[in-house]
């Protein structure tokens, strides 16, 4: 048996609870609604708004617990999201898009995969677009390049990662598809 020896992070309320959670998407109403048309004619919400996400723990809804998140289950964050999207639906959009795919970046990617991507802070947000518009093509140095323009990408905006489908492409030609998981320093956001 294989034991782990890096370090678990913290989330930054550990007794946070469900209900807190809920309660603090709710309160948030007229702040959104507030925003709405700004966010519309934007096409996602303020920067302002991302940060009252992130200390409210929104992106850590999902994410596992010795990685920095709460661990709740799909329930309670959809019912973060209902509370957000009474306020503004684009924003709730947007929110469900970019913090709900720590989900499967904790059931679907290896523990070095998540301990990367969720590392050093627990911060985590992501868009998925699963269609292959793209490919991952095996390089000598073991890497993986990815190239390709994925549209519809929500929740992009404010993301740390991105988790893209492509053909994954070896020596041999090609080797089926997939999902890359492509930093945030990996990709560029096109205004499209």
């Amino acid at each position: 048996m294989t034991v782990s020896t890096r370090a678990i992070i913290q989330p930054p309320e550990p007794s946070l609870t469900e209900e807190q959670l809920i309660e603090r998407a709710g309160a948030l109403r007229d702040h959104l609604r507030s925003e709405q048309d700004n966010t519309d004619e934007r096409g996602t919400y303020s920067p302002a708004t991302h940060e009252l996400f992130r200390q409210a723990g929104f992106y850590r809804t999902l994410l596992p617990r010795r990685y920095g998140g709460y661990e709740f289950d799909v329930p309670t964050f959809a019912r973060v999201i209902i509370e957000i999207a009474r306020g503004c639906p684009g924003t709730g959009w947007c929110l469900c898009l970019a913090a709900g795919h720590g989900l499967q970046m904790g059931s679907l990617f290896s523990e070095e995969a998540q301990s990367a991507a969720f590392s050093p802070d627990g911060e985590f947000a992501a868009p998925l677009r699963g269609v292959p518009m793209g490919t991952a093509t095996h390089q000598p140095n073991g890497e993986w390049r990815i190239d390709g323009t994925w549209d519809y990408c929500s929740g992009a905006p404010y993301s740390t990662h991105a988790m893209v489908g492509v053909r994954m492409l070896g020596e041999q030609g090609s080797m089926g598809i997939g999902i890359a998981l492509v930093p945030r320093d990996g990709w560029t956001l096109l205004d499209d």
